[in-house]
This record gives structure tokens, sequence and C-alpha cells, in this order.
């Protein structure tokens, strides 16, 4: 890590831990930090991220009031026999008030205007579809989620155990579309049929899993719709206790005996009848099975409240759709409740109306989402205006040198217009590659294939306080040609 930045902790659990990966964090002998991500054997398909968090600073110690100072963080990825292939990250390091990072998601946020001055009215629209679903981790923990019968069901400590044909469905799974993963323990029963557990989505469609010992050592697949036969499979295990994933998408059921969704998975099937329905367990009629760490994703989802938190410079007048201050949040409450699911793609839309108190630099007004299953964090939008009357924008026009190279070749952006106290900063795919300069020419050199995207903003003001974004231009970088080491052969 560059001057200016301190790790702090990582955020998520380390990749493929399973395949013995591992991440770490070293000093160098100036006192930097390195992170490092490794794994000593990936396969094709095989991805993970790794997150963490720092401290910034200025990276010449300066402290506020000062002039913005730019850091690029370097990260290389390299394997064995293999040459290395870096990114960067640009950040900013101001005095000035910055917005939270928000991670796009289908929750978006606008204000009326983008500028006000203190007296203005103020208007904020938040639209949210429903993409996220519901999560369920370790679903089996209550058992009140569940609805069982017949034969002889038993839930406990997180593990649902059916017996003679017992069967348990889940209260919350209503979909169309799903994601489970679970535990499988088959107990064999006095023949092959006796053993075979369901697992059963949209209501209709079975999954049947047995061990066939009767005709050699081997864990069956049938696929139902209903009580007839779509697809059988036969595969070369023995275990009678192992994980399963199974995601049910459209038209399509894929199965996994295994953590890993990366390969190929070990059963799948198309054309299956799309509606919604709900998933559960049934057992063998003369056998017992047992179901346990199941972890559920259902389309649907439950329990929405869409959440505003008010800025301070803002003072509430009137809310629609229901909704109310409730402390220094704005607060709408829609479905709630088990039997109010929210089906995957509905809209909802609401706005509030306030007075500006007080504006000095911006204003910066966070929503977010709640949903059963998910943190409040996690789905988010903001709306970040200035303040001040609103000033001109520059028609602003962006031109690049050549549109597609060879990676290391270089071209010229052109950000215009040209005037008395414009300024430039020139980005590269959403992040900053330039300092805030009057110089309307950057150039940029790309060392990966790829397709970049170039803008800039052009600020009409000394004080950065009135800019507009150039148009986009796209450059295509093609890989450098390779000189093959093997025998080419007779021209």
């Amino acid at each position: 890590m560059p001057l200016g930045l301190e790790f702090v902790s990582f955020l998520n659990d380390c990749p493929l831990e399973d395949f013995g990966a591992t991440i770490k964090t070293t000093k160098t002998s100036d006192g930097r930090d390195v992170i490092e991500w490794h794994v000593p054997k990936m396969q094709v398909s095989q991805k993970g991220t790794i997150k963490y968090n720092a401290v910034v600073k200025f990276p010449s110690g300066a402290s506020c009031v000062s002039a913005d100072e730019v850091i690029v963080n370097h990260a290389w990825i390299s394997g064995l026999r293999n040459s290395a292939v870096d990114d960067t990250a640009q950040i900013i390091v101001t005095c000035e008030k910055v917005p939270d990072p928000i991670v796009p998601t289908t929750m978006k946020k606008v204000a009326d205007k983008e500028r006000y001055e203190v007296g203005d009215d103020i208007v904020y629209e938040i639209e949210y579809e429903q993409t996220h679903g519901a999560l369920f981790e370790n679903a089996g923990s209550n058992s009140s989620d569940w609805t069982t019968s017949g034969g002889s069901p038993r839930i406990s400590n997180g593990t649902i155990s059916l017996s003679n044909g017992a069967s348990a469905e889940f209260k919350y799974s209503k979909s169309t579309n799903i994601t489970v993963s679970m535990d499988c323990d088959l107990n064999r029963g006095n023949s092959e049929r006796d053993a075979e557990a369901i697992v059963y989505f949209r209501d209709d469609l079975r999954l049947g899993i047995f061990p066939n010992y009767d005709g050699g050592a081997a864990l069956v697949i049938n696929m139902y719709d209903k009580t007839r036969l779509l697809k059988n499979v036969n595969l070369s295990l023995k275990e009678s206790s192992f994980h399963m994933i199974i995601e049910l998408n459209g038209d399509v059921l894929r199965a996994w005996i295994a953590k890993n969704t990366s390969v190929e998975p070990a059963f799948s099937i198309s054309g299956l009848t799309e509606k919604d329905g709900y998933f559960g367990f049934k057992s063998p009629s003369n056998g017992s099975s047992s179901f346990s760490n199941i972890n559920v994703h259902t389309d649907y989802a439950y329990d929405l409240t869409i959440v505003d938190r008010k800025p301070a410079e803002v003072s509430f007048s009137s809310a629609d759709n229901g909704g109310a201050l409730q402390g220094d949040s704005i607060v709408w409450k829609f479905e709630q409740g088990i039997d109010n699911p929210i089906p995957f793609g509905k809209k909802y839309t609401v706005s509030w109306k306030g007075v500006v108190d007080d504006c000095s630099e911006s204003i910066i007004n966070v929503a977010y989402t709640k949903l059963l299953g998910h943190k409040d964090n996690e789905i988010m939008s903001q709306a970040v205006s200035g303040c001040g009357e609103d000033c001109p924008l520059p028609n602003t026009t962006m031109q690049i040198s050549r549109d597609t190279i060879c990676a290391g070749e270089s071209v010229t952006l052109t950000a215009g217009p040209v005037g008395n106290n414009i300024t430039y900063r020139f980005e590269e795919n959403g992040q900053p590659i330039s300092e805030q300069t009057s110089n309307n020419t950057c150039v940029v050199t790309p060392i990966a294939a790829g397709t970049f995207e170039y803008t800039a903003s052009v600020f009409s003001r000394p004080d950065s306080s009135c800019y507009s974004p150039a148009p986009v231009v796209s450059l295509v970088v093609e890989k450098l040609p390779v000189v093959s080491d093997y025998d080419l052969g007779t021209f």
C-alpha cells in the first residue's frame, strides 16, 4: 500500500479457504502495509474477492486546510510461470465534505435541483425496485418457520429430521427462483426406493435423492414434475452424507454435491415449468432423512421499509405514501409479514419535501431499504446537492486521439471548452486519474487489455462548486501479440 494508506482490517473471510487459500498482511522496511491473498492451486473458473478498510491521510503529511492530493494504489496478481497483471485504484485526499461510498443497486434517489440556497424548498424522490429477494441463514433454527405434516417430523438445533413420509415446508420460501444449500444425511431403507428423499420447489418440482446400494455404490438423482419422471442421473458417490447446493433459475435447475459452484454441476435439467410456489422436504415412506445448515435465498422479499436520513441542513415539511418523520429519518413501511411476499421486479416510488435551513458547502442525503435477511447498509442510495445559486455549466466536449491501441501505447484525451477559470479533472472507468488543473489534456497509457471509458469533470468556477461531466469516450486496448515458442511447422 502507498504512503497515505494504513491497513485496518479485512472485511470478509478468506475466499477459497476450503482450497487452502490464505490472506495476511506484512510490513515493508519503511512501514507500509502489504496485503497478500495466496491460493496454492486455483482451478478454472474459480474466483474470489478480498475486502479490507484503511485509514487515509495526506501522503505529504499535511493537515487540513490543504490542497487535494492523489494516492495511486497498485495491486498485482501472478501465478507460477505466468506474467503479473496489475490494476490501480486512485484516491483523492481532500478536506472537503465527502459523500459516503454507495454500492449501486436498484435503489435510486434524486433531488429536484442541483443547487440550493437557504430558504429554498427541496424535494427528494426515492425509487426502489425489488431485486434482492430474501436471505435466510440456518433456516432450520426456528421450528415455527416450518409447516410439518405426516410421519415423524422433528426440528431441533437447526436440523430437520423426517421419517416415514413426513414433510416440512419453509413458510418464507415463496419464490419462482431460489437457491438452497444444506447438509444432507440420507438413511438407507429396506429397498432403494425406501430411501428416496425429496427436495421440492414451486410446489410440484421434486428432486429425489437416494443411495442406490442394490445396484452398486451410487447416488441417484431423479427429477419429477409432480409424479412424472423428467430425468435420472447416477453419480459415483458412496457417501450418504454430503453438502448440496441447488439453484433453480427460470426453467433450469442445477445441483452441486460440493461447496464449490465454480465447477460443473452434478445434475442439471432445463425446460422446467416456471411458476411461483414453495420449497420443502419430504422423507422416504419407509426410511428417514435429515437436513441441516440450511441457507435459502428466494427472489421474493419480505418486510419492506424505506428510510431516508434527513440531512441536518433541511427541516421536514411533508411526505407522500404514508411516510412519517421518526426521529431524524423519514420512514415508509410497505408489505410486512409472512403473508405479504413481494415479487421480484415490483417498484416503489416515494418522495418528501423540506426547507433548506443551512447550506455552506453541500447537502448529502442518504436513504436505505430494509428487507428481511439484508443488512441496513446493504441497499442504499444518496443525493448530493451543491450550495449557492445555479451557475452556467459549459457545453463540454471530449476527444480521444485514437480509439484502439495495443497495451502499453498512449493516447491523448482533450476536454473542452477552454476559457478563463475553467479547470478539468479526468476520469477512467469512473475513477479520477488526474488532479483538478487548468490543463485540458491528459495522456493515458493502459497496460492491461480491455475496454476503458474516459470522461472529465469540467469546472467553471475556481472553488469547484460548478461543473459538468464531459461526454464519455471509449478506448479498446488489445493484447500484445505473443511469439510462440513452439515449432510452427514447414511453410
